[in-house]
């Protein structure tokens, strides 16, 4: 089961919502986080076309690799 925080996640990056994800980010969400599809937040912006947040969110993957 998802969190809320992490959905969101997963919906500024399919929606292109840079903001967002960084804020999302900087409050502790998992870049990581998968959704019910298996998904991170950098496949649905890769799918959906959102170069930016498919940007933001293959950097924040490769900062918070553990």
């Amino acid at each position: 089961m998802l969190l809320v925080f992490e959905c969101q996640m997963h919906v500024a990056a399919c929606n292109g919502y840079v903001q967002v994800l960084e804020f999302l980010l900087g409050h502790g969400a998992i870049i990581s986080s998968l959704d019910n599809d298996g998904w991170q937040p950098l496949h649905c912006a890769v799918c959906w076309g959102q170069v930016s947040c498919s940007f933001h969110s293959a950097v924040s993957y490769c900062v918070n690799w553990e």
